[in-house]
């Protein structure tokens, strides 16, 4: 079997079991083997050979990621953001060097982008660890958008504001590693994040985890590794 199809198809079937669980909604097998197919065409345009006009074949791996715990004396925030139906929330949760939960938060935020979101939940995310008295921290989100606006972003930019609060907090006098996850190491935030969607407007902290959030929280507690298909 080609092994962009059976990625393409194993990914998307991952995506609408997720669908189904959070939001409900369920596709037809037509119309995920539709998404399937535009898929598998969408990457091979982007193949190296297709780009540079040779023989070249990308060099693909399978790559078993998993959530890392911080290192001793340090606490890890993942955070994450969501769209759906034009409405964005974001969610996060900040652990110990055990992976014990010290804090998780999620927030509904109405009709602003995904990367909004996304900087909307790293810099809630960077609030709360600073209020629990957390001095060493390992920021884990998987937009590499976010990071790069963050590190970059001008004046000029339209999330300038919210780029700028985060720089305000990452100076503060503690130790923060900002760093990019596959969204496999990413499922806790994902959760919280997509659990905004169902709040009132504005943030909201989880003082009582959900069956759920307590499955994703030992999921990766216990280290549970997911196949991903990356190219190297």
């Amino acid at each position: 079997m080609d092994p962009t199809l059976f990625a393409g198809t194993c990914w998307l079937l991952w995506k609408g079991r997720n669908k189904y669980v959070f939001e409900k909604e369920m596709h037809a097998p037509e119309v995920i083997r539709k998404r399937v197919a535009n898929l598998v065409h969408r990457i091979g345009l982007a193949s190296p050979e297709r780009i540079l006009g040779t023989e070249a074949t990308p060099r693909r791996h399978v790559k078993e990621i998993r959530w890392e715990q911080p290192p001793q004396r340090w606490a890890a925030l993942n955070s994450d953001g969501s769209v759906t139906n034009g409405q964005a929330a974001a969610g996060g949760v900040v652990r110990d060097e055990q992976g014990r939960l010290m804090r998780a938060y999620s927030m509904k935020l109405g009709e602003v982008s995904i990367t909004r979101a996304e900087l909307e939940g790293i810099v809630k995310g960077l609030k709360v660890a600073w209020d629990e008295g957390i001095r060493r921290l390992i920021v884990q989100t998987d937009s590499q958008t976010a990071i790069k606006l963050i590190r970059e972003a001008e004046i000029r930019h339209p999330h300038f504001l919210l780029v700028q609060e985060a720089r305000r907090l990452l100076a503060l006098e503690w130790q923060v590693q900002l760093t990019h996850v596959y969204r496999e190491a990413n499922f806790v935030a994902d959760y919280l994040a997509s659990a905004g969607h169902k709040l009132q407007q504005g943030l909201h902290f989880v003082d009582e985890p959900d069956p759920l959030l307590n499955y994703w929280l030992l999921y990766d507690l216990i280290g549970v590794e997911t196949s991903r298909l990356v190219v190297s």
